[in-house]
């Protein structure tokens, strides 16, 4: 933390660099990078020329006297502040021209206002070297062969002014036509690598906007498949999920062909089931209105033989019209005539086909590959569901005809058992009493309670609870605490009439196991008949027995 602060101090420019920054900042107007930059750079010599000539007036005062020094050093004033002026207008290049232009007069006013003898020529060599340079870096090469052009008239315009010509004038001209000369080629070369370097830059620049643009047209195209394709998922979960709610298998397959097109806005969804024979699916379920008409008429295709759901049954894989005009396999239904796309998805459960998955779409090449493998995923786990739903049928249709195969044999048992008479009890301010009245037929009334009672699902006798007139009515509470009483009065009696039926059965089975013992302990037959015939005489109600051994019936063995 206290190194970023650190460097971001010391990156901060100190209090001078910011006001020369701020005094040599270009036009607001100009845009370009590089005209800002010469710009600037103008600024801060034009700058620079206009307070050195300040202070060397200043310090020209005292030994030149007032005038003097003002003659010398007047001329790059005025126009180091004039070329400061310019140099922060949109018009830059004018005070780098003034600037150039001004160390080209300098020479010249010096050698006419000085009282000392100095050396012209070596003057205006240095003057003029440094305007050139100025000019070539800051303005156009048309500019520096004009400035070039106004050097050597000014040398030969010393005259005019009083200014002996050089000794070597063609020598002087010939050095400041060569400076200008080699200016202008260095800058015409460096802006032609500067044109050069450019030109590389924009195509450097159009080929990185053109991957740019690619790349965010493939990141779009990416985006836009990965947000459909997490739909799609979500859609195939959802509908998935819900299938698997449902028990009923006609339920299952509605919800799953309306889900289908609501989700994923297909034009028209349809659930093939498989039949026994395995030669036909059968439409069960469909989610447009000619589907469903297609249902009520019993539509059914042949396996391998019709359409693309015959083939996707046949080879239990999923089979793509991307353009239904142009596939031969393609099923002509006149209930569906806005069809372009079809894709059909096979159920399969334990690699045994339980029906199809019939998915149609207005538009031509609606499903690609990766829809596939979406759609039949949510395929599988709709067999599943339709899979489950037909084994609960099946369950619960097992347990209900095991229900009422129990149900009879447990009526038949309590028929058998209370044929002969009817038990009745009463309970009253008298005690308990054995009754011989039918309290089934009696009315029941708000001071009646009467309560049938049930054994799975037959009435096997009833329950009557009785109120003096002048007391309240029996409440819902209290019903429903009678009935459950009811309840487990009923399983009691079948309780004891199973225990009763199992004491019975023990006791047979031991009879007949005593019979077996006695009957074992002689080996001769007439004394086994007679045994015989003595013991069976000893079972209840019975006052005869006869025992007859024929062999000249026997007509054949019996196995």
């Amino acid at each position: 933390m206290n190194t970023k602060s650190t460097i971001s101090t010391s990156e901060k420019p100190s209090g001078f660099f910011s006001q020369l920054s701020w005094l040599t900042a270009p036009h607001s107007s100009i845009k370009d990078s590089a005209s800002r930059q010469k710009a600037e750079l103008s600024a801060r010599f034009t700058l620079v020329m206009f307070l050195l000539s300040v202070i060397g007036y200043l310090a020209a005062i005292p030994s030149n006297g007032l005038e003097e020094s003002f003659l010398n050093f007047g001329v790059s004033m005025v126009m180091g502040l004039i070329a400061y002026v310019m140099s922060r207008s949109p018009y830059y290049t004018l005070g780098a021209f003034i600037l150039s232009l001004s160390f080209l007069i300098s020479p010249f006013v010096i050698a006419v206002n000085t009282t000392t003898t100095r050396d012209t020529q070596a003057l205006i060599i240095e003057f003029h070297a440094l305007g050139l340079i100025i000019a070539s870096a800051l303005t156009n090469s048309w500019a520096t062969w004009l400035l070039t052009g106004l050097s050597v008239a000014g040398v030969f315009s010393m005259t005019f002014i009083g200014l002996p010509l050089p000794t070597n004038i063609g020598g002087l001209t010939g050095i400041l036509t060569t400076m200008g000369l080699v200016l202008v080629i260095l800058n015409n070369f460096r802006n032609k690598v500067e044109y050069t370097r450019l030109a590389e830059l924009e195509i450097v620049n159009r080929e990185l906007s053109s991957i740019r643009d690619s790349l965010e047209m493939r990141i779009q195209e990416r985006t836009e498949e990965i947000n459909r394709r997490s739909i799609q998922l979500e859609a195939s979960a959802m509908v998935a999920r819900t299938a698997a709610e449902f028990r009923n298998l006609e339920d299952v397959i509605n919800h799953v062909v309306d889900q289908i097109t609501d989700r994923f806005g297909y034009y028209h969804a349809g659930v093939f089931l498989a039949e026994s024979s395995r030669q036909f699916v059968t439409l069960q379920a469909a989610s447009s209105p000619g589907g469903k008409r297609m249902v009520e008429r019993g539509h059914r295709l042949e396996v391998g033989r019709q359409g693309i759901v015959g083939y996707a049954a046949y080879q239990k894989k999923p089979r793509i019209a991307q353009d239904v005009g142009a596939d031969a396999v393609f099923f002509n239904n006149p209930y569906l005539p806005e069809t372009h796309s079809e894709i059909a998805l096979p159920l399969v459960v334990q690699n045994r086909l339980i029906g199809v998955l019939d998915i149609q779409s207005k538009d031509i090449n609606a499903f690609g590959q990766e829809d596939v493998y979406t759609l039949q995923t949510m395929a599988d786990q709709v067999a599943l569901a339709i899979e489950n739903a037909r084994l609960l049928a099946e369950s619960q249709s097992a347990l209900d005809e095991l229900q009422r195969i129990t149900s009879r044999g447990t009526l038949m048992a309590w028929k058998e058992k209370f044929s002969h008479e009817e038990r009745s009890y009463t309970y009253n301010a008298f005690g308990l009493a054995k009754s011989n009245k039918d309290i089934s037929k009696e009315p029941a009334s708000e001071h009646n309670l009467k309560i049938p009672i049930r054994l799975r699902g037959y009435q096997v006798g009833t329950l009557l609870l009785k109120r003096k007139e002048a007391e309240e009515q029996w409440s819902s509470k209290e019903q429903e605490l009678a009935e459950k009483v009811a309840d487990q009065v009923a399983l009691a009696i079948d309780n004891a009439r199973l225990l009763d039926d199992s004491q019975r059965r023990a006791k047979r089975e031991e009879t007949i196991n005593e019979f077996t013992s006695r009957f074992n302990r002689s080996l001769n037959v007439d004394t086994l008949l007679q045994n015989a015939a003595r013991e069976l005489h000893s079972l209840p109600q019975v006052i005869e027995v006869s025992v007859l051994l024929k062999p000249s019936e026997i007509t054949q063995e019996v196995k």
